[in-house]
């Protein structure tokens, strides 16, 4: 079913670190986006200041603090993770190992301003992978559709 915007999306997050994660978190962000049956890869753009799509995130903690006017989910979630197991949210980082979990948690997907909205429509996949100061923290992959109300 895919997620209709705007409206409000449903998520969990269960992670489970086996090493302390510390220092400047880095990310790769490969995203394809498939319409009407033809599939492109999406090139990394700025917004505002901020990288979106297929960028390589030099500083994802302060990305994350610098985009909360735009997209305040991702910030609020990390917020309420990290202060739900008596963490910092600060940078930079440093997250004991063990069990981070934010379970039934909703968002509202806002209306997108129009210079983005050919983004909005389609099915994504998105491969992500992330590494802090001492190596590799986990890679992810990511499958959803996306359609305007």
């Amino acid at each position: 079913m895919p997620l209709r915007h705007p409206g409000t999306a449903n998520f969990s997050v269960d992670a489970n670190l086996n090493r302390v994660v510390q220092g400047n978190l880095k990310g790769k962000v490969n995203i394809l986006r498939t319409v009407a049956g033809i599939r492109l890869p999406v090139r990394c753009y700025t917004y505002y200041g901020i990288p979106v799509g297929s960028c390589e995130y030099q500083n994802i903690c302060s990305q994350m603090q610098s985009a909360v006017p735009f997209v305040n989910i991702n910030w609020l979630v990390w917020v309420h993770l990290m202060l739900t197991h008596g963490q910092s949210v600060t940078c930079p980082l440093t997250i004991p190992e063990g069990n981070y979990n934010v379970e039934s948690k909703s968002a509202d997907i806002p209306v997108f301003d129009s210079s983005l909205s050919w983004l909005t429509v389609g099915n994504f996949d998105i491969d992500m992978s992330v590494t802090d100061d001492i190596g590799e923290v986990g890679c992810y992959s990511i499958k959803l559709s996306l359609q305007p109300k």
